[in-house]
């Protein structure tokens, strides 16, 4: 083996530093300070202007009256001629300011703050000012007052002064203070009392904005949540307010309803939130006034927009931390837990309840109402069911719990129709009867409507109610443009005379446009004891047209005693525009009632836009075509009979599923092989009730899109409230609904990963998306890395679809710089990675050749695991760098990737230009121990750090790794940290003798799925002062390498790094994947290395237990003759207590690392025999190397050289010119004196000198 490497140096063209390393970004969120403000402040020291107003503030000068000779001063405002009364009473003299809100505008005024004092210009009485004094304020010019100091002595050495008010003031008064001094000893010159300078201030709170902390241990106004919704009804807004609630409980000093009436600055920016404070379980509660008062809600919402309650405690978290209950036990009274209510022509808009339970302490009578979240009128002091005055709107119901209601959800809207109503995730029911629901959610008159995801379980209706509305989901009037989607409702009993439905779907528009599917309805049953409306129905729809039904699993399972029951009811014969495809309708009850799987009263074929790939399933009939109470026939017991009749239904089959249990609609896979993607693509329907994706050709029937157990057991879906089911976990399919932001949102892990169109992932520098399976980017939707983030996959075999772009960001460059490329995603060209490249400046390296191969106008598509180098944009710079970004656009790669190395088999010392194929770091150790048959050990990463000079590029420009760690380079002086960066080329040293090709394998496993590793690259002109070097790469390293890393530097920048270190898996022979060549070919300045035999290595590794006998030489090549220093830049293992000696041959002198670096001249050349370094067990001192070094003398006479020794005979001689060559030696001298000859050339020469008594001496000498 050759002792170092040549890799082919590139004509012309540097290799250039790969990426700039980024310093962390950090993302601070600010709010702003609860603290009370300065409203209004008086300098009083030219005039009596009041100063620093805030903008809703007016305030009038300080004024005096009764007063003379008043002043402002440095030190303040002072009059004299204060009353002699005794008595306030009798006082007209006093000091006053004004402050009132503008126009339009209110405040809180806490405290008035001065500081005052009596002012005495002689002893004596009659010489002292006021010596009582009084404060009062009034809002009404004094037609009332109140006192806040009465009576008090004054003080010559001054009063401070806090004096709470707390008052609101709207814009039609005006806060006056009066001041008022008395008893003054006379009433001329000598009676003097002075304000000091800024000190008088009014301090409170215009308009909110920001976090406020709600609870007892504050303040007024926010000592409780009455006086902090007062608070925000008269102050208004001026950006967001968060009411961070701080208590456990929030009843004793509350006043319910607690009221938010629309307040002054309020928008969709400006949200008021009420929230639990962190690390917070809230509950508020509204206990009995007495025995006959009603509380008709815990919170009412009177005509106000942008309001949100949010239960968690975690900033964009989903946890359930606050409880919202109404605990009145008034049984006539109506009530419900939140009452969103129109005031007027005023609606309440922009309003969210998410993340709650919302509970109901008591049931009252079966003739009131006890709901959950009522939208409607004001009737107040009472709740009355009664529609909406103006349009409730935009109202976000989300993952809020219903307990112990009767109406969960009921949007009450009337000719002012409400829109946007999302109820989302809600759970509403009981497994107790007495707390079952009897509606779950009502939404009248309502459009542009969602109601998704929500279980309601337990709905049980055994008594007449009022209203009279019964049902899991029922949809009334003419309510238009809804969904209904993936909701769970199981078990809706009706045991009086009324019908119930699980979907109730009774709009009485023409054009509905409402959507169902993706639903599970579980077992419905009425008592059957009257007309054919009387009975329990899957689903059921009632009146209007324009319905689409797709995609539902409906069961029928306890049978009701008389009557009919259907899966699927169509009451009204005029409906139409019905399309009913791809549902599974099951009724399997066994008696009492005349079951069917579908009874439809529309029997007009053209009324039905589509009824086709549905499966019918029952006990007893298919279906009736017809009412079969006025015509028997119209029952049809088999499939045929039924297609006969209606003459739809052609692909529809009648197959009895097999679910995953008897509370579970689910598929059982293995058992439903008959029903495996039998349906028709509904486009518009893409995924399941699991957000699994559909099928593309043929769907499955019914809400479960079934096959293999899906990957992921659980989904999360990330809205504009956070995460609708917890935060992401790896067995979570992650969707996100909305954009996210790492940087503001924070790192996580998924199971799948799906981005929905329009929506974007950014991954922010240093952030980590852990993904196990598989991604998909939707069309229109976006995963944006940048530089330094990163994406990491777990399983080999998963699929990514959907393009993602990642961004790298080169250290600064000019127009002849190249970078080292290899691309994460595929589908990438040249061209595109850097548009404005020469045509010719795009190359990669052909292996057969060993040689650059250029890739003509960067047309080439980027191989996976392929290493490039790109030129730089041709605008720029040949002489002042600019930094570049690249932009790599396509699906990321993931995966197994085998890159194909092919070789000359008759050449040696082959290199490949290789690269990272993923967009997350690799990890080096893992790469190199799975090619270990192929790789010869060391990587190679190009820095380019020296400057180019005739063309010349330098080795030591490569920062070499190897599995005993890296040595870095003169602009990086970090070694290799063994994490590959995303987008990374490089070079690697193949082993000889493999044949026509090799092959390199990468693999997810090699993946680094942590944070913070995606960003070490070698930057160019990093200043060594500033860098720690990161040496020890994992914990497990650290335990079992022992490393040594020295520096060979000059002050002119000159750097080269050598490493030595002791593993356990090493040798003292030759490793391949431990030892790295030194990489030599260039004109480098400097370049430092150890020896082994005849191999120059940068990196040099010995084998375990550490033998502190072993001597390790040093070589180093040098350009230029010069003063150097050796020393020591990292160390760990045992090192960390292990002496260091460095013996320089040539000088006869050693030095203890530890202790100081080693400097020393040294002419250009090669020299593989001046230094070694060695590890002594004890601490060497001079005395081991040097005696009395006075006692031996060298000189000149003339031409002649001559070494003397005083005490000791000389034996040995030998001298060195200042290049290491030896210009004479003897031995056996035994003399006391010696002339050497040797011609006088006038250089520096070095004298080693052997004496008798076994000391060495050198001495220098000029001659």
């Amino acid at each position: 083996m050759s002792g170092h490497l040549k890799l082919k140096p590139m004509p012309k063209f540097t290799f250039l530093q790969s990426f700039k390393k980024l310093t962390f970004l950090f993302f601070f969120t600010f709010s702003f300070s609860q603290a009370q403000i300065d409203l209004a402040s008086w300098a009083l020291t030219n005039n009596g202007n009041p100063v620093n107003l805030q903008p809703e503030v007016n305030a009038g000068a300080f004024t005096s009256v009764g007063l003379r000779n008043v002043g402002f001063s440095t030190t303040g405002v002072s009059a004299n001629h204060w009353t002699t009364n005794r008595n306030l009473s009798q006082n007209t003299d006093y000091y006053q300011i004004s402050i009132k809100p503008t126009a339009g505008e209110a405040l809180y005024i806490n405290n008035l703050t001065l500081t005052h004092r009596r002012i005495d210009r002689a002893s004596g009485s009659r010489n002292m000012g006021p010596r009582k004094y009084t404060i009062r304020y009034s809002t009404d010019n004094f037609f009332t007052f109140t006192d806040l100091v009465t009576n008090q002595p004054t003080d010559p050495n001054g009063i401070s002064e806090t004096l709470p008010l707390n008052i609101f003031v709207n814009d039609r008064q005006t806060l006056r203070v009066r001041f008022y001094g008395y008893d003054s000893g006379t009433l001329g010159k000598g009676s003097e009392w002075q304000i000091d300078a800024n000190t008088l201030k009014v301090n409170g709170y215009a308009r909110l904005c920001g976090d406020f902390i709600v609870g007892v241990a504050n303040g007024l106004p926010f000592n409780s949540l009455t006086n902090a919704v007062e608070a925000v009804n008269k102050l208004g807004v001026k950006c967001a307010v968060n009411y961070l609630l701080d208590d456990s409980n929030y009843s004793t000093n509350e006043s319910f309803p607690i009221t938010i009436n629309q307040f002054t600055g309020t928008s969709a920016t400006n949200l008021l939130t009420i929230r639990p404070n962190a690390g917070k379980t809230v509950v508020i509660q509204a206990n009995d006034i007495n025995t006959f008062t009603g509380i008709p809600a815990v919170f009412k919402f009177l005509g106000a927009d942008n309001i949100s309650i949010n239960g968690s405690n975690n900033v964009g978290g989903n946890s359930k931390d606050l409880i919202i209950r109404n605990n009145n036990s008034v049984s006539y009274v109506a009530r419900s837990v939140v009452w969103i209510a129109s005031s007027g022509t005023n609606a309440s808009q922009n309003i969210t309840v998410k993340n709650t339970l919302l509970k109901q302490g008591f049931r009252n009578g079966d003739f009131v109402p006890n709901i959950g979240i009522y939208s409607g009128n004001n009737t107040s002091p009472e709740l009355n069911i009664e529609d909406a005055s103006a349009a409730n709107s935009n109202i976000l119901l989300e993952n809020n719990d219903f307990e112990n209601i009767k109406q969960g959800v009921y949007i009450n809207s009337g000719t002012n129709r409400s829109s946007n109503v999302q109820v989302i995730q809600n759970s509403i029911g009981s497994n107790l009867d007495t707390e079952k629901a009897v509606l779950g959610i009502y939404i009248k008159n309502t459009d542009s409507f969602t109601i998704d995801n929500n279980t309601i379980d337990g709905v049980l209706v055994s008594n007449f109610h009022t209203p009279n509305l019964y049902g899991a989901i029922y949809i009334d009037e003419n309510s238009t443009q809804g969904i209904i989607s993936m909701n769970k409702i199981l078990n809706v009993i009706q045991t009086n005379g009324n019908g119930i439905s699980g979907i109730r779907l009774s709009s009485k528009s023409s054009n509905a446009n409402i959507s169902v599917f993706n639903n599970f309805v579980l077992d419905v049953r009425a008592p059957g004891s009257g007309g054919v409306n009387e009975n329990g129905f899957g689903i059921g729809i009632f009146s209007g047209s324009n319905y689409k039904i797709y995609h539902n699993t409906v069961k029928l399972v306890t049978s009701q005693n008389l009557g009919i029951s259907a899966a699927l009811f169509i009451d009204v014969s005029a409906s139409n525009q019905l399309d009913i495809r791809n549902n599974i309708l099951v009724n399997a009850q066994t008696s009492g009632a005349i079951r069917f799987a579908i009874y439809s009263n529309v029997t007009n074929p053209n009324n039905f836009t589509g009824l086709d790939f549905n499966n019918y399933v029952s006990n007893q009939h298919i279906g009736s075509w017809g009412s079969h109470f006025t015509t028997p026939l119209n029952i049809k017991s088999t499939l045929s009979s039924w297609q006969a009749v209606s003459t739809k239904d052609q692909n529809s089959v009648s197959i009895n599923p097999v679910f995953i249990s008897s509370n579970d609609l689910h598929l059982l896979n293995g058992s439903n092989d008959s029903l495996d993607n039998i349906g028709t693509l509904i486009s518009s329907v893409s995924m399941d009730i699991d957000n699994q994706s559909r099928s593309l050709a043929t769907p499955d029937m019914g809400a479960d899109e079934f096959g293999p157990p899906p990957l992921c057991s659980n989904t999360t879906t990330w809205t504009n409230s956070g995460w609708n089911s917890g935060l992401p976990t790896i067995n979570k399919k992650v969707i996100l609904n909305e954009n996210y932001d790492t940087a503001t949102n924070g790192d996580f892990e998924a199971c799948e990963l799906k981005i929905t169109s329009n929506k974007t992932l950014a991954i922010a520098p240093n952030s980590l998306v852990k993904v196990n399976y598989g991604i998909e980017v939707k069309p229109s939707a976006g995963l944006i890395i940048t530089d330094s983030g990163s994406l990491a996959q777990i399983d080999d075999n998963a699929v990514n679809t959907g393009n993602i772009t990642v961004e790298r960001n080169t250290t600064p460059v000019t127009k002849f710089d190249f970078t080292y490329w290899s691309s994460p995603v595929s589908g990438q060209t040249l061209f595109n990675l850097s548009t404005n490249t020469l045509k010719d400046k795009y190359f990669s390296f052909d292996t057969a050749i060993q040689n650059w191969k250029t890739e003509m106008n960067g047309t080439s598509v980027m191989a996976p695991g392929v290493g490039y180098i790109i030129r730089s944009p041709q605008p720029y710079s040949s002489s002042v760098p600019s930094l570049f970004q690249a932009t790599f656009s396509g699906t990321p790669n993931n995966g197994v990737i085998n890159v194909n190395i092919p070789l000359n088999a008759a050449t040696t010392g082959n290199f490949a230009l290789i690269g990272n194929p993923y967009p997350s770091a690799v990890d080096a150790d893992a790469f190199i121990n799975a090619n270990a048959t192929v790789l010869n050990g060391a990587l190679y990463f190009w820095t380019h750090n020296t400057p180019i000079s005739t063309n010349i590029y330098h080795a030591n420009d490569y920062a070499v790794y190897t599995l005993m760690g890296g040595v870095g380079t003169s602009g990086n002086p970090t070694p290799p940290t063994g994490k590959i960066a995303s987008g990374q080329g490089f070079f690697v040293d193949l082993k000889d003798g493999l044949g026509a090709s090799a092959n390199l394998v990468f693999n997810n496993s090699m993946r680094v799925a942590t944070a913070n590793q995606n960003a070490q690259f070698f930057a160019a002109n990093q200043s060594r002062a500033t860098v720690e070097l990161a040496t020890a790469d994992t914990a497990t390293q650290a335990a079992s390498k022992s490393r040594l890393w020295l520096n060979l530097t000059n002050d002119q920048g000159a750097f080269s790094q050598t490493l030595v270190g002791y593993a356990d898996a090493a040798t003292n022979g030759f490793d391949r994947l431990f030892d790295g060549l030194f990489l030599d070919g260039f004109e480098n300045v400097i370049s430092f290395y150890s020896l082994l035999q005849d191999q120059w290595l940068s990196i040099q590794a010995k084998a375990m237990p550490f033998d502190n006998k072993d001597i390790i030489p040093l070589g180093y090549k040098s350009t230029i003759a010069g003063t150097f220093t050796i020393s020591i830049a990292d160390l760990d293992g045992l090192f960390g207590d292990q002496d260091v000696v460095l013996e320089d041959k040539l000088m006869g002198t050693t030095q203890l690392l530890k202790e100081s670096d080693y400097t020393f001249t040294t002419e250009k050349g090669t020299f593989n025999d001046r230094f070694v370094i060695s590890f002594p067990n004890k601490t060497l001192s001079a005395v081991d190397f040097v005696s009395d070094e006075s006692a031996v003398q060298i000189f000149s006479t003339g031409n002649q050289l001559t070494i003397k020794s005083v005490n000791e005979s000389i034996l040995v001689v030998a001298v060195y010119d200042i290049t290491g060559r030896k210009l004479f030696y003897k031995s056996g001298i035994d003399l006391n004196e010696i002339i050497l000859p040797i011609q006088k050339s006038n250089q520096l020469l070095i004298a080693k000198i052997g004496l008798e008594g076994g000391n060495k001496i050198t001495k220098k000498i000029q001659f």
